[in-house]
C-alpha cells in the first residue's frame, strides 16, 4: 500500500472550474506504513465485540477504523508518515496513563507522529472514569502530537 500527498505547484487561488479541471500537481508516492498492535486491558478482561479502534491524521479529513480481534489484536495498513492520532472508547474503561502517547486534554485519544513502521504498538486500559484535564504531565506533554507515536511497555 502507498500513501499519496497532493501538492499544488501553485498557490493563486482557482477562479473557474477549468482552472481546477486543468492545474497541475505534483505527486511524491511513497509506500505506506503498518502499524499492528494490541489492546491490554489491566484486568484481563475481554473487550468488547464492538469495540472500534479508529486512526486519523491529524490536519486531514483521512481516517480508517478496525476492529480488535478477540484476543485484542488490530493492524492499519497504509499509514503515511505523519502526526496521527488514534481514537478509542470502551465501556468502562479509560486510556491508561501507563499510555505515553496519550492525549489528556482528548480523553479517549492517543497521539503522535508515525516517521516508521511500528511494531506491537501496546494500547492500556484501565478500569474507571475520564482522567481530570488537571490530572497528567506538565504542559508541554499534556498533547504530544508532534513528538514520536509511543505505546505501553507490555
Amino acid at each position: 500500500l502507498f500513501s499519496v500527498r497532493i501538492f499544488p505547484v501553485s498557490l493563486r487561488p482557482w477562479r473557474t472550474l477549468r482552472e481546477v479541471s486543468s492545474a497541475s500537481v505534483r505527486l511524491k508516492v511513497r509506500p505506506g506504513l503498518h502499524a499492528p498492535g494490541k489492546i491490554v486491558t489491566a484486568d484481563g478482561q475481554p473487550l468488547s465485540s464492538r469495540a472500534r479502534l479508529y486512526l486519523s491524521l491529524e490536519g486531514a479529513w483521512d481516517n480508517q477504523d478496525t476492529r480488535p480481534d478477540n484476543d485484542g489484536w488490530f493492524q492499519f495498513l497504509g499509514v503515511p508518515a505523519s502526526p496521527v492520532s488514534l481514537s478509542l472508547r470502551v465501556a468502562g474503561y479509560r486510556i491508561s496513563a501507563k499510555n505515553p502517547s496519550k492525549d489528556w486534554l482528548n480523553e479517549g485519544l492517543i497521539v503522535g507522529r508515525v516517521s516508521g513502521n511500528i511494531e506491537n504498538f501496546i494500547i492500556h486500559l484501565e478500569r474507571g472514569e475520564r482522567f481530570d484535564r488537571s490530572e497528567g504531565p506538565p504542559d508541554n506533554d499534556r498533547q504530544p502530537t508532534e513528538k514520536p507515536l509511543r505505546g505501553a511497555k507490555p
